[in-house]
């Protein structure tokens, strides 16, 4: 994998409650480092795995994600990408500060390719794991709380193909589809996509198709007579 930027900001919002709390950072992490680089490889790969909507930017609509990307992707600089991702990140702040049962995170943006360049925005939370500890003067382990990420539920995520955006293709945006999630139908509007699909409706779009196919009547009075005489020579 090769990663171009990441910026990492926490936006802090208990569910059941009104308000979120932005923290913003003004620099990129390391990307080179071997963690950063495990971090969004295990993103990455936790997203293939699961179902995905499509869809574009809706540009009749254009929301500040849409925008502040349109200037990083112009530049292609990192302190365009650090802009972006921080006008991004407050208007989300923005859109779930009074919606009780919305819940924060840890908002991970990064530009990286994996046989295809993509713009990827992840939505993490921490969760609590056990650990064994070693306690040499009583020469025994002891078992400890470690708080780790939760990549096992990824919270929200989205994939933007720099490649089919820049062909102007269609459904260069993709999302973790979570039906009937009110925090995923906000992280949609945030990112400003429009005309969303699912794999499941474009399998049902493709099965409509084929019924649709005549089928073909394959007989053997249907073949032409083939000679099996030898042709001379």
């Amino acid at each position: 994998m090769k990663i171009t930027h990441v910026v990492i900001h926490e936006l802090e919002k208990e569910s059941g409650k009104i308000g979120a709390t932005l923290t913003l950072f003004d620099s990129a992490v390391d990307a080179a480092d071997k963690r950063v680089v495990k971090l969004i490889t295990e993103l990455n790969n936790r997203y293939k795995n699961r179902s995905e909507t499509y869809g574009v930017f809706d540009k009749k609509n254009p929301t500040t994600f849409h925008s502040s990307f349109e200037k990083y992707y112009k530049s292609k600089t990192e302190a365009e990408f650090i802009e972006f991702t921080k006008a991004a990140a407050e208007d989300l702040r923005v859109r779930i500060d009074t919606n009780a049962p919305a819940k924060g995170g840890y908002l991970i943006f990064a530009h990286y390719e994996q046989n295809r360049k993509f713009v990827g925005v992840f939505l993490v939370r921490n969760t609590i794991g056990l650990s064994f500890k070693k306690d040499a003067e009583k020469k025994k382990f002891d078992v400890d709380d470690v708080q780790h990420i939760d990549f096992e539920n990824l919270a929200m995520a989205c994939r933007l193909s720099i490649d089919s955006y820049r062909k102007s293709e269609i459904r260069y945006l993709s999302f973790i589809n979570k039906k009937g999630d009110e925090m995923s139908q906000y992280f949609t509007r945030w990112i400003s996509s429009t005309d969303t699909e699912t794999n499941e409706q474009d399998t049902k779009l493709l099965y409509d198709l084929l019924q649709k196919v005549p089928t073909l009547d394959i007989s053997l009075h249907s073949i032409p007579f083939i000679s099996h005489q030898r042709v001379p020579v």
